[in-house]
């Protein structure tokens, strides 16, 4: 059994298509928070992104998940895309998050920061070693660059000095570097934009997930946690994912149906939808 703390969950949890392939027929959007955290550990808010939410609404949040849950936040666009990690320009967007984010309290467990595709290391290089210096995050913080020209020994060098995880992301823009920064590996896998519909696997995962497991497996000894979030447009069906990457590590996939949930856990039942369509 390997040493490091592993949680593996979805990037967001309130998606319509999930009403019956994930959760129970009539579940209503307040509800969905709560009926994941009875199936997994740990989730990527991907609203966070798009707009700061109110203490109020992450209070609720926090009473919906149990007290060993985990969330990662991501930080706000304001930031990372309006301002391009500008301190001065982004900097009441950055203190509006975090502010936000107090209800959680420790199950706060990182934030991510994800470059935009066009955020070039020419471009960015200052403003991510202001960044670093200022390190304005209540907890550790993950960098997600989306431009091949970050991957360089002097933003690695960089992140480790100052204990920031770097990304091992699969994505439209490229698929990253899998160098350790922290004994962190926080892997996103999130696929490109082609699928629209979100209720079942419709793409055998398996050689990505595969790929991962093994540039992880090779740093194992240095590797205290592993995170692994699922997008939807990775394979079509973020859960379904999750499960693929927990058999592959060798842990117990996660089941719904107990719950009363039903629809599509297993990579066999991906295999017998194929060769039926």
């Amino acid at each position: 059994m390997t040493s490091y703390e592993l949680r593996v969950g979805t990037c967001g949890w309130s998606y319509k298509d999930w009403v019956g392939p994930f959760y129970p027929p009539g579940t209503r959007s307040g509800q969905m928070l709560e009926l994941y955290a009875t199936v997994f550990d740990t989730v990527e808010i991907n609203s966070t992104f798009y707009a700061v939410p109110s203490p109020d609404r992450v209070e609720q949040w926090n009473e919906a998940t149990p007290e060993t849950f985990s969330f990662t936040a991501k930080a706000p666009s304001a930031f990372t895309h309006e301002a391009r990690l500008r301190l001065h320009s982004g900097w009441d967007a950055l203190e509006a998050f975090n502010r936000s984010m107090e209800p959680l309290g420790q199950k706060l467990d990182r934030v991510l920061v994800q470059l935009p595709p066009s955020l070039t290391f020419h471009e960015g290089e200052d403003r991510l070693w202001a960044l670093l210096e200022e390190d304005p995050f209540p907890v550790p913080w993950v960098l997600e660059a989306r431009h091949r020209s970050w991957a360089s020994p002097a933003v690695f060098e960089a992140l480790e000095a100052h204990g920031v995880t770097w990304a091992w992301s699969e994505n439209d823009a490229f698929c990253s570097t899998p160098r350790l920064t922290t004994r962190d590996a926080y892997i996103r896998l999130i696929g490109d934009r082609s699928l629209e519909v979100f209720d079942r696997i419709q793409r055998d995962p398996t050689p990505v997930i595969d790929a991962w497991a093994a540039r992880m497996e090779a740093k194992v000894d240095d590797l205290q946690r592993v995170r692994v979030f699922a997008n939807n447009h990775f394979a079509g069906f973020g859960p379904g994912t999750v499960n693929a990457v927990l058999d592959r590590l060798g842990r117990e996939p996660q089941g719904w149906s107990a719950l009363g949930l039903g629809g599509q856990t297993t990579l066999g039942e991906y295999a017998s939808d194929s060769a039926q369509s």
